[in-house]
């Protein structure tokens, strides 16, 4: 009774708000070329027609897990575990962008392979009902976090199998839940399988009341994601022979300031490479360096081009993973404000030093456990980053074999996506 009482609180809570939530999806450039369609009235053609066989659902709500949704989509094909058309949402346009790209290169070696991609419509019953109510949902997989209680609800209503993978559960999202009571221990017991990264996000939903036998750890994809070990000439940026290279990977505009310690660190035969978060705030990193009376170009402009300016702005989505293998050290960002830090793995999959900043909260466990073992370094603020780097241009040997032995170590890290499908499909013959 409580758990309905509060579901109908929250869904007239869309009636209430629809003014404001209007004007938020109005204000946005992506929410609002598919404003209709999120509010159910609207739904844009389909790529195959899906409605008479049943559909794996994935969604993912950020570009960073569409790459992890991506590379599980690319396991269960490998292992035959996805043999149904497949659905995908996001509530990012560039995620949908990059899904619609890569998969259209998996349909060279899976000629079979149906897709359908979509904005994911608001959580309100009506809005999912005009989206899904023609659709034969037989598997929903939820990427990581963005968890939907409405969705959920309507799809275990009708008998979906729903699965999260590569979970992580934040201590906001377990607070929001745990205050509400029995209503969020009901929405994770809804699911058939909670597949999480660490032993923490476990913990969490143990708070929760979540059944035990629903939460498996499976470990971080993220070390599943090993980028390809060359880029083709198209993608490649070309340095002077004595040019060493820094990459300021994922940064964000309110962490400009790092540029100032960088910059006064490094001698001029570093070139100091700039992977903005955002690409609209691309503007603001120009102005930077612009105040710091140096030069940059754009990393777009100038492939295959030997580069001498000191910064270069890559102004591309969906390359930086790649670019790393270019870098001789890589400092991480999101780390040094208050978003809690973007994937440290990617420079170590080609075996460069790694430097973090104090707050990454979002790869917590991992953190400590690469720390305890000596395999990346953790700077506590500006001023010790600029200690770091000093030091790695004096004797780079120590960092250098840091990065060895955490490339190793994360070899013996790898194969989540590939334990998660085992675990589905042994759930799926015994029930």
């Amino acid at each position: 009774m409580l758990v309905d009482l509060i579901h109908i609180t929250y869904q007239s809570l869309y009636i209430l708000l629809s003014p404001v939530i209007c004007l938020l999806l109005l204000s946005r450039r992506d929410t609002r070329k598919y404003f209709l369609h999120m509010w159910g009235l609207s739904s844009k053609e389909s790529q195959t027609n899906t409605t008479d066989t049943p559909v794996d659902w994935f969604h993912a709500v950020s570009y960073g897990e569409t790459v992890v949704c991506l590379q599980f989509i690319k396991t269960g094909l490998k292992n035959k575990s996805i043999n149904n058309p497949i659905l995908f949402t996001s509530t990012i346009e560039n995620a949908l962008d990059h899904f619609i790209k890569e998969i259209r290169k998996l349909q060279s070696n899976h000629t079979n392979l149906k897709y359908e991609t979509n904005f994911l419509p608001l959580d309100f019953k009506p809005c999912l009902q005009s989206f899904l109510g023609a659709k034969k949902i037989e598997r929903f997989f939820l990427v990581e976090t963005d968890f939907w209680p409405s969705l959920v609800f309507y799809l275990r209503s009708n008998n979906v199998k729903i699965y999260l993978i590569n979970g992580r559960i934040s201590q906001k999202i377990c607070s929001l839940y745990n205050f509400l009571g029995i209503y969020g221990k009901q929405l994770f017991n809804s699911f058939d399988k909670l597949f999480v990264q660490s032993k923490t996000d476990a913990e969490r939903l143990y708070q929760l009341g979540i059944d035990k036998e629903l939460i498996s750890i499976i470990g971080n994809a993220k070390y599943d994601l090993i980028p390809s070990g060359k880029l083709e000439d198209s993608e490649n940026l070309i340095t002077e022979t004595d040019m060493k290279v820094i990459i300021l990977g994922s940064l964000h505009q309110n962490e400009l300031f790092i540029l100032d310690s960088v910059n006064s660190s490094l001698p001029n035969n570093f070139q100091i490479w700039i992977a903005p978060r955002k690409i609209q705030d691309i503007k603001l990193f120009q102005r930077k360096i612009k105040l710091l009376n140096s030069n940059y170009c754009l990393y777009s402009e100038n492939k295959d081009i030997v580069s001498t300016h000191r910064f270069v702005l890559i102004d591309v989505m969906g390359v930086l993973s790649k670019l790393y293998r270019n870098c001789d050290i890589a400092v991480i960002g999101g780390s040094f404000n208050s978003v809690g830090g973007h994937n440290f793995i990617e420079p170590i999959m080609f075996k460069r030093p790694v430097v973090v900043g104090p707050k990454m909260r979002n790869f917590e466990e991992d953190v400590l456990e690469f720390k305890s073992r000596k395999l990346i370094t953790q700077v506590k603020d500006n001023e010790e980053l600029k200690t770091v780097l000093l030091q790695f241009v004096k004797d780079p040997r120590n960092l250098i074999e840091q990065s060895v032995k955490a490339h190793n170590y994360i070899n013996l890290k790898m194969g989540s996506l590939e334990r998660t499908w085992f675990q589905i499909s042994r759930q799926n013959k015994m029930s």
